[in-house]
């Protein structure tokens, strides 16, 4: 609809929907504190909140950043969460730069090796002192193992 509408009209319909929000935000401040996070933050924002109405090249549904989201949370929910800190941190920042090339019409070894692990950290993130190891049931310890050990350790579970 937006793509037939004139930019005038586009104009008026962001104006009564300022006027509208206004009016909302003028009274007193809800007393619930989910309530006021929420009206502290549209007023923050205010000018952010309707954007998509009169620029045409903001999409006014988040469709594509849930579609972005969605292969990590399915990742999260076929292995069960993460084992550690370290490797969620890790799984977000290669999402990320294999994401953002896909963008750029690289593949996703293509974007590994233009944006490194390394430079998205600042250094190469390290694994804890120690992991649970399931098949044992203890605690093992992985002081001073290098990352291919480590990976090896990890893939053979």
């Amino acid at each position: 609809m937006r793509g037939v509408l004139r930019d005038s009209t586009l104009a008026q319909y962001r104006a009564d929907l300022d006027r509208r929000l206004d009016r909302l935000l003028s009274g007193p401040e809800p007393k619930q504190p989910s309530a006021r996070r929420l009206f502290r933050a549209m007023r923050r924002d205010r000018d952010d909140l309707f954007r998509f109405v009169t620029r045409r090249d903001v999409p006014y549904t988040n469709n594509a950043c849930e579609r972005a989201l969605r292969p990590s949370v399915i990742f999260r929910k076929v292995t069960n969460c993460f084992r550690a800190e370290w490797g969620a941190k890790v799984y977000a920042a290669a999402a990320s730069v294999i994401a953002t090339g896909r963008l750029h019409g690289l593949t996703a070894l293509e974007a590994r090796k233009r944006r490194p692990l390394a430079a998205v950290f600042g250094r190469r993130p390290r694994p804890r002192a120690c992991y649970f190891d399931q098949r044992q049931g203890s605690r093992s310890s992985i002081w001073r193992m290098g990352w291919s050990a480590m990976r090896l350790r990890t893939s053979a579970r």
